[in-house]
């Protein structure tokens, strides 16, 4: 009994034996291809390519050069037709790992990854489009993104390497796709139009005695290593098409700025040199430089969260708040573009006097876009938060927030606050900080525009004292009417008929000019409109007018509407407010 066990025993081992040797049948490719390398029909390179010189060179693995097929779909190994080993989890899902040390792996999703022997690993991942989605790691830690962009029909190339403080992100442009010109200025890579080379020059020129960087890294500890590409649109449907959405309230000025590049609109509205050198220069000062700014500042603050989560799997939630994507950029950028300053703040007071101010930190957040809220409170919190706890807490809130810790947390953990109570705390204090700031606005708006001169600067300063609106009914004699015309006559000449703008002046009114050479000269209370050969229009915005005409005519207008006429200075009558002379 005991034999015949034995004997059963030893039948069903070798049955067992047989069966493991017949699952081993050498699995079938598709095709013919005997070994993983870049000689096989494809050319990866050794490190991941910066320019698009070197991407054209590349050509990528196809998997039906590895794909195998089985004699049957039980799990097992299998010889490989390299005599490498295969093992078959299900249909669809096996491993080969050849002779030579190269590993392919192939998934139910249609994802495969291959591995070469130097460790160059490309995975591939498939997508709703029929392009999918390469990402290849290559031996030096680099890697290179290759992905199907629907809406520009067209792939999209990013370089990364992760390396700690030093980890990089970066588009690789075509540079056909941005017109014939490009620069570069440290690591910004510029591509563009020629309608943009005007701009672009002036830009450089600034962006070199900013020192951007510079103080970014030492009032922020930020910094962008590695290339920032700037890529330049012509026109307000080139840059949605290719971003895949417009600029705010469709703007023709405007951008963004992500990680991988900073995208800048529009080339068909931006200035152009004349030959002209003094109307030139003045266009290069009145250049605005402020969203550029800012769309680097984007670029920086996401190369920031993409450093702090480069090592993390899985990677965190972002939970940077709108108020600090946009205020923060904001609040930078004014730092180097000085009528930006001017905006924020004005902007912000009318949010104040038009009471659209959120009630509460949470209402701030969740206003998201509304009313522009980012661009103008949101930069205001991040003033109030920086004067008050040191500009690193935007930094502390930017690191926390990046690596997924909710804004209010962060802000609690950066300051020993809530974050309700500082910004309650900064609501109340902003009508003082704007009054301490208001005399300074006139100066940011104007700041390095050319100064325009008084033909006759002592009439004109004798006839500020005047600048208040006539007192009603008051029968001015025709010698207390300043002769407003010569004191406001102003030298426009090579300007006039060829710019448009506000230029500084040398008083406390400000100054703009209308391309016909009419212009204004201005303050909070009055207008005084030139019209050349004619007249000035003197308004105040409390209600009455003086005008004064060339051949020395004087009209009073009341704030009721009536009016005292001088013909000269021995003619005058009334007249009330309808224009019928009464006396």
């Amino acid at each position: 009994m005991i034999k015949n066990s034995i004997i059963s025993s030893f039948f069903l081992v070798l049955l067992l034996f047989a069966f493991v040797l017949g699952s081993q049948e050498p699995a079938k490719r598709l095709e013919a291809k005997l070994s993983f390398s870049n000689g096989s029909g494809w050319k990866l390179g050794t490190t991941a390519p910066r320019v698009w010189s070197e991407l054209e060179r590349l050509s990528y693995p196809n998997p039906n050069q590895f794909r195998l097929t089985f004699p049957g779909t039980k799990p097992g190994f299998y010889k490989g037709p390299d005599s490498g080993e295969v093992y078959l989890w299900s249909k669809g899902l096996y491993k080969w790992t050849q002779k030579s040390g190269a590993i392919y792996s192939e998934w139910e999703s249609g994802q495969w990854q291959l591995t070469l022997p130097d460790q160059l690993v490309v995975n591939f991942y498939p997508e709703k489009n029929r392009f999918g989605k390469f990402y290849i790691v290559y031996p030096d830690g680099t890697s290179l993104q290759k992905n199907w962009i629907e809406h520009r029909a067209d792939f999209e190339y990013i370089y990364q390497k992760l390396a700690g403080e030093a980890s990089e992100s970066f588009t690789i442009p075509n540079p056909a796709q941005f017109g014939s010109n490009r620069a570069e200025l440290g690591r910004l890579d510029f591509f563009f139009p020629d309608s943009w080379k005007f701009y672009v020059e002036a830009f450089q020129r600034d962006f070199l005695s900013s020192n951007f960087y510079t103080v970014l890294k030492s009032d922020y500890n930020l910094e962008a290593p590695g290339e920032v590409p700037l890529l330049f649109f012509e026109k307000r449907e080139d840059i949605s098409k290719y971003v895949g959405r417009n600029l705010i309230n469709n703007s023709q000025e405007g951008g963004f700025g992500g990680r991988d590049a900073v995208m800048l609109c529009c080339g068909d509205s931006k200035p152009q040199k004349t030959g002209n050198l003094a109307i030139d220069k003045d266009q290069e000062k009145r250049m605005f430089f402020g969203t550029f700014y800012h769309e680097l500042v984007h670029n920086t603050a996401q190369l920031h969260c993409f450093k702090t989560n480069a090592s993390k799997s899985p990677l965190p939630e972002e939970k940077v708040e709108d108020w600090f994507v946009e205020g923060f950029a904001n609040l930078v950028a004014s730092d180097f573009e000085p009528s930006k300053r001017a905006f924020l703040w004005e902007f912000t007071k009318a949010l104040f006097d038009e009471k659209k101010i959120p009630k509460s930190y949470d209402a701030m957040v969740q206003a998201k876009y509304k009313d522009m809220v980012p661009y103008s409170l949101g930069a205001y919190f991040g003033f109030y938060l920086q004067e008050t706890y040191g500009k690193k807490i935007l930094t502390d809130y930017l690191t926390r927030t990046c690596g997924g810790t909710l804004g209010k947390d962060a802000l609690i953990a950066g300051t020993g606050k809530s974050a309700e109570s500082i910004y309650q705390a900064a609501i109340r204090e902003f009508p003082s900080r704007y009054k301490a700031i208001e005399p300074q606005l006139r100066k940011w708006k104007t700041e390095g525009f050319f100064v325009i001169q008084a033909i006759n600067p002592n009439q004109l300063i004798e006839s500020l004292d005047f600048l208040i609106p006539p007192e009603e009914g008051k029968d001015y004699s025709y010698d207390e009417v300043p002769d407003f015309y010569n004191a406001f006559l102003a030298n426009v000449g090579e300007f006039s008929g060829k710019t448009e703008g506000d230029f500084a002046t040398e008083t406390d009114l400000s100054f703009y000019l209308w391309k016909k050479g009419n212009y204004r000269w201005y303050n909070d209370e009055m207008e005084a409109d030139f019209f050349e050969g004619d007249q000035v229009f003197l308004r105040f915005k409390k209600g009455g007018s003086f005008t004064v005409w060339k051949d020395g005519k004087k009209r009073i207008t009341y704030p009721s509407g009536a009016s005292l006429f001088y013909w000269d200075s021995n003619q005058k009558a009334f007249f009330d407010k309808n224009g019928k002379e009464i006396r």
